[in-house]
């Protein structure tokens, strides 16, 4: 954990990075670093609002694929974070369509049915 939030695992285009898994978080934002070291190139940029309300503008980068315990989404647009943020946020993009359960030591996902 970091401040409380839950580390996890992603896969990137095959390599490993740890991320926050923050329920708050609308979209995944990825770290610079993480952007740097698989050569991503911005696709675009998108005006985001981040946790103490101000707006910034952040490049958009595409990922081949994005993998959480064997849930993979492929061609995933990502936010790529200013160098500020030592840790990506794994964001409601990545888990909708999941009820999400936090508990002390893992993080379980269930696929919802019906709605």
């Amino acid at each position: 954990k970091y401040g409380g939030i839950p580390i996890v695992e992603i896969a990137f285009n095959g390599r490993i990075f740890d991320m926050l898994f923050d329920t708050g978080a609308t979209n995944t934002l990825i770290p610079l670093s993480a952007a740097a070291s698989l050569d991503l190139k911005p696709v675009g940029a998108t005006m985001v609002t981040v946790a103490d309300g101000s707006r910034v503008l952040l490049p958009i980068a595409e990922l081949k694929s994005i993998e959480a315990d064997g849930r993979i989404k492929k061609k995933f647009k990502v936010s790529v974070a200013p160098p500020s943020m030592p840790f990506g946020l794994l964001g409601h993009d990545f888990f909708e369509g999941y009820d999400i359960f936090i508990k002390r030591d893992v993080i379980e996902f269930n696929r919802r049915t019906g709605n």
